[in-house]
């Protein structure tokens, strides 16, 4: 019950996936994945079937894991702004570690327009 408020899937835990939308079904995922209180969560591209507004909150959902369940949550995502939202950064190159670059006390728009720099100086 308690995973079901933190991520407002109350009224769809009697419905089928095909009921749901995906932001429904990305949460329901999430709670799934969260009921036996891992100590660590390994996303691919998480939010890559969302719009905008469901990945924000989804984002948020994880941000809130991470500091109130103190869930490590790793994730692979080719979007700067979702990227925004992790403390650390790692970019990969060839299969190797390029570089990383850390938030610290940077608000979450620095830390954005950081990455974005990176990302795009890497892409020249």
């Amino acid at each position: 019950n308690e995973l079901t408020k933190m991520l407002n899937i109350e009224e769809i835990i009697d419905k089928y996936p095909s009921q749901c939308s995906g932001g429904q079904q990305q949460r329901a995922a999430i709670a799934r994945a969260l009921i036996n209180e891992p100590k660590i969560i390994f996303a691919d591209e998480p939010t890559g079937n969302l719009d905008s507004l469901n990945a924000r909150e989804l984002m948020e959902y994880f941000v809130k894991i991470n500091e109130e369940k103190h869930t490590t949550i790793i994730m692979v995502t080719h979007d700067s702004f979702v990227a925004s939202y992790s403390k650390k950064v790692y970019y990969m190159k060839d299969g190797h570690l390029d570089l990383s670059i850390d938030r610290h006390t940077k608000s979450q728009d620095d830390y954005y327009k950081e990455i974005v720099k990176v990302t795009t100086q890497m892409h020249l």
